[in-house]
This record gives C-alpha cells, sequence and structure tokens, in this order.
C-alpha cells in the first residue's frame, strides 16, 4: 500500500514538473519589460500614453502594441493593455486607413523582441482621430499609425484607394 500511494506520488510530482516545463516553452518568457531606453532618441518618445484619464487632451499618443489584428494583409487594429491583470483596462485603437501589415522588406510594422527573458512590446506613435467608447475598462478609439518608436527603419504604407 505504501509503494503505491509513493508511485502516486512520484508520478504526480513528474506529470507537475513536465506540465510546468512545456507552458514554460510553450509560452516562453511570461515577464514584460517596459524599457525606453531602447527607443532611439526621437521627438516623440516623450508623447504621453493613452490612459483612462487622457480625456482626449492630446491628438497624438505612444501605444505599447500587446496585439497587432490583421484582416487581407492590412493592420485594422492595435490593442494595449494598462494596468495590473486584475484591474487592467483595454486600449483598441481601430485603425482608418488601414495600412499595410508589412512593410516593403516583408517584416511585420509592430512586433516584439525577447531581451534577458522579457518580451519588449513594440511603441508606436498613434493619432486619434475619434472617441468610440470610453468606459472604466475599456477603451476604443479610431486613428491611424504615424510611425513605430521601437523600429524607425519600419516604413508604413498605406495602400493606394484606387488600385
Amino acid at each position: 500500500m505504501k509503494l503505491q500511494g509513493f508511485l502516486a506520488m512520484t508520478c504526480i510530482v513528474i506529470f507537475v514538473c513536465a506540465l510546468s516545463i512545456g507552458c514554460e516553452q510553450a509560452f516562453g518568457p511570461l515577464m514584460f519589460s517596459i524599457d525606453d531606453t531602447l527607443i532611439p532618441d526621437d521627438v516623440d518618445k516623450n508623447l504621453p500614453e493613452i490612459s483612462p484619464v487622457s480625456n482626449f487632451e492630446h491628438t497624438r499618443y505612444r501605444m505599447r502594441v500587446a496585439r497587432a489584428v490583421s484582416d487581407d494583409s492590412k493592420l485594422i487594429e492595435l490593442r494595449s493593455f494598462i494596468g495590473d491583470h486584475g484591474e487592467r483596462v483595454t486600449v483598441k485603437v481601430y485603425l482608418n486607413p488601414a495600412p499595410l501589415s508589412k512593410a516593403a522588406d516583408g517584416m511585420s510594422i509592430t512586433g516584439y523582441k525577447i531581451l534577458n527573458d522579457a518580451i519588449i512590446l513594440d511603441v508606436v506613435v498613434v493619432k486619434i482621430t475619434k472617441v468610440i467608447n470610453e468606459t472604466t475598462t475599456l477603451l476604443e478609439y479610431e486613428g491611424f499609425i504615424e510611425k513605430n518608436l521601437s523600429r524607425p527603419e519600419v516604413e508604413i504604407v498605406y495602400p493606394d484607394e484606387g488600385a
């Protein structure tokens, strides 16, 4: 009876270890980092970030891109999150006009990099043209992306409307 208990406990420990290793490999580094020293010098580096209290004081903001939504090779939405996991606010910017999701070199116009086991999100400049919805948990805007501060070499291209 003691041997069965020992074997059962050993199997559980092995399973938990394998699960934790598998999750770490599947999800990669789980720490997000905010490091503005990685952003090259730019006049827009000091723009404010969108926040629940911004009240549309400005029209241009910095935004850390946590998710970019593409459709038909166009980037149609940028998402960001403000605050801690349990109390966070979702920020959505619907892009109008929508740029191509990839630059001329084939690279995505928004992304992230991994540095010292941390995920560093790209910071972009967005211009807000319309407030859609502002609640305590969701900020929705319409606007367009002007440039990628984290990777200034990325050229943002808008498709010709007549083509």
